[in-house]
């Protein structure tokens, strides 16, 4: 161990690295996103996703280039997905939101697609079109997703690799620990 961090408040439910920053989802419901500057291990910035006071958590993060991060969060009345501008290290703000009307349990990014771990048993998996993540708030269920998975169990854990155009998913289903999914 070559330093720690005790200034998170609330329960660490994710984390990414982009630059000198590690950006941290949380529990907080007044911060549930925490930007730590790694030279110094200090908490520099927090956002408030909760404006609602909708009590839901952050679950999940991804840096998905050009100064943007995407959180999800636990459903509630609050949009699920969040696109947040970090050109500002210290101070992120929401770019824009989307209603996905599920729990973002894990998140994706790669070659223009948001992939979606989501808490529904029929379809486990959802991806979107991420090319405009200034305009997130035009993505629903019923137009431009561009797809639905049924994964054999809920997926905990995705990591898309946009080199090999595949998705892994690491599920609960003692069968299938890992599933591998490609374009068809």
């Amino acid at each position: 161990i070559v330093g720690t961090d005790n200034d998170i408040t609330g329960t660490p439910t994710d984390m990414t690295v982009v630059g000198g920053y590690a950006y941290v989802t949380s529990t907080d419901n007044n911060a549930e996103l925490q930007v730590i500057e790694l030279n110094s291990r200090n908490v520099v910035g927090t956002l408030n996703l909760d404006e609602g006071n909708n009590s839901a958590d952050a679950l999940s993060i991804v840096y998905a280039g050009n100064n943007r991060i995407l959180v999800g969060r636990d459903t509630s009345q609050a949009p699920e997905l969040y696109s947040i501008n970090i050109s500002t290290p210290t101070s992120p703000t929401i770019a824009d939101t989307a209603e996905i009307n599920d729990s973002a349990i894990d998140l994706s990014f790669g070659n223009g697609f948001i992939f979606i771990a989501i808490d529904n048993n029929s379809s486990d998996l959802l991806i979107l079109n991420g090319s405009d993540l200034d305009n997130i708030s035009d993505i629903t269920l019923l137009t431009p997703a561009l797809g639905f998975l049924d994964v054999s169990n809920s997926p905990q854990e995705i990591l898309y690799e946009p080199l090999l155009d595949r998705l892994f998913i690491a599920s609960s289903n003692d069968n299938a620990e890992l599933e591998i999914i490609r374009p068809q």
